[in-house]
């Protein structure tokens, strides 16, 4: 015979301050153990829910609000009462996006950035194919072998070429690239 105890995260049970125990002991203490984990399960998204408004804050105080304000008195740089400084920089992160990398690709190639693109093709072979492997590089254009075509950019490579069209003051798609640009304040004790 098989026994079903609620213990979902909906449980009527787990909203009661007291929860009736099953009479085994061998059951009894897989209802703690099962209770102990939902209520860690509950903690784990409270904390993570709690994590996620704490770096929005931050994000918004240090991307938005401070480099404002040091902007309407023209401070680049701040030096707080008790140490430490405060300082705009800025930054830029991010990388191409994998839902839109052929566009950002396309768009780098019309644009002459297509220095930035490392490109891999690969071909699979099977024992014994060495000669084959090696005919193949001289004839790959007109093989008809499937291969494999990668195309990337490495994120930091993506990003130095930004903060060189940014410094030039020359515009690109930052959003197709997958891009945030923004001045942040820098705190340093």
């Amino acid at each position: 015979m098989t026994k079903t105890i609620d213990l979902t995260e909906d449980s009527p049970a787990l909203g009661k301050a007291v929860v009736q125990p099953p009479v085994n002991p061998d059951l009894r203490s897989i209802s703690a153990e099962g209770i102990r984990l939902l209520m860690a399960k509950q903690r784990v998204t409270r904390a993570e829910d709690e994590l996620a408004l704490a770096k929005e804050e931050l994000r918004s105080i240090q991307d938005i609000t401070l480099p404002e304000a040091m902007a309407v008195v023209g401070l680049e740089k701040f030096t707080l009462v008790g140490g430490g400084e405060i300082e705009v920089k800025q930054i830029i992160e991010g990388s191409i996006p994998k839902d839109r990398e052929l566009e950002a690709f396309e768009w780098l190639r019309r644009h002459e950035f297509s220095d930035l693109i490392k490109r891999t093709v690969s071909v699979p072979f099977g024992r014994g194919e060495d000669k084959r492997a090696g005919a193949l590089i001289k004839l790959i254009q007109r093989s008809r072998m499937d291969f494999e075509d990668r195309s990337t950019v490495h994120h930091s490579t993506l990003k130095a070429w930004a903060r060189e069209m940014l410094a030039h003051g020359k515009p690109f798609p930052q959003d197709l690239l997958g891009l945030y640009v923004a001045r942040r304040a820098v705190v340093k004790p």
